[in-house]
């Protein structure tokens, strides 16, 4: 399933590459349509992630989608959609060759200074549902929900770990390098209505953690009751996304620049699952 309707990331062209694929009572229309829809979510991402998505570009990239995906097999969308990602990475970074859809030195570059507010909410959305998924539980709000709805009451707002203070700059070598740090993916969740505020106001990490105790998922794995041996969905979890990934979701007590990192790694690992970053 796709979320990337026009509400939400305001894309156009889906339907007409949607109906480019199809022919008169076609036998597989509706998988072309969902496998569609999915390859155009990973495209999206995987262009912001990259930090190469430009609008005009991504027109340009839908109407040479109705071109490509017309009488062509779905199981021949995935290399389609991977060639126009692979020829878009290496012009933009003058390279020749590439590894991957997406290096982690790119995806740590990331963040609130550098992607739009509502495709920031989305991404959250989308780790939050990820997350949710796998250990069995109903996400708070839907991804539409948390991707669109910004309201003081009603709405999910970005929030920074590290507030701005003397105690969180000592973590980092200059002012520069703290303002650019503290606005890494990494170092970002999403709120809930008047929490955000609540949160601001607390100028430590400390006072903090009892605001994201209280919130999605994704914050609420910051914290040691998490963790908890009565939570065992989310621990059968854990091992399994350390079986895969190499890496685990774990409980931070201080928020420093070491840690940022460790939650940058967790991060590109959950983006790897969510939108496939493998060439091949």
């Amino acid at each position: 399933m796709s979320y990337n309707n026009k509400d939400i990331n305001d894309l156009s062209g889906q339907y007409q590459n949607i109906i480019s694929s199809c022919v008169v009572n076609d036998k597989e229309e509706q998988t072309k349509i969902k496998t569609i829809a999915q390859e155009i979510d990973r495209l999206y991402m995987l262009l912001r992630l990259n930090g190469i998505y430009n609008s005009n570009n991504y027109q340009e990239i839908s109407y040479q989608l109705n071109n490509d995906l017309r009488n062509r097999q779905v199981n021949e969308y995935r290399q389609i959609f991977n060639e126009i990602l692979t020829i878009r990475i290496k012009e933009a970074r003058s390279l020749s060759e590439i590894s991957s859809l997406l290096e982690y030195d790119r995806f740590k570059t990331r963040g609130y200074d550098n992607i739009d507010r509502r495709p920031l909410r989305y991404f959250f959305a989308r780790v939050e549902k990820y997350i949710c998924d796998n250990i069995g539980k109903e996400i708070e709000n839907n991804v539409h929900y948390i991707s669109t709805k910004t309201g003081y009451k009603t709405g999910y707002h970005i929030e920074h770990i590290f507030s701005r203070n003397e105690e969180n700059k000592k973590f980092f070598h200059s002012e520069e390098e703290f303002e650019n740090q503290r606005n890494r993916l990494g170092a970002l969740l999403l709120l809930y209505n008047m929490d955000n505020i609540i949160s601001n106001n607390e100028r430590y990490y400390n006072g903090k953690r009892q605001t994201y105790s209280n919130g999605l998922v994704w914050g609420r794995t910051l914290i040691d009751s998490f963790y908890h041996k009565t939570n065992s969905r989310f621990l059968e979890f854990n091992q399994k996304f350390e079986d895969i990934s190499r890496i685990k979701f774990t409980q931070i007590e201080e928020y420093n620049a070491e840690k940022l990192e460790y939650r940058s790694k967790l991060l590109y690992e959950i983006v790897k699952q969510i939108w496939d970053i493998n060439l091949k």
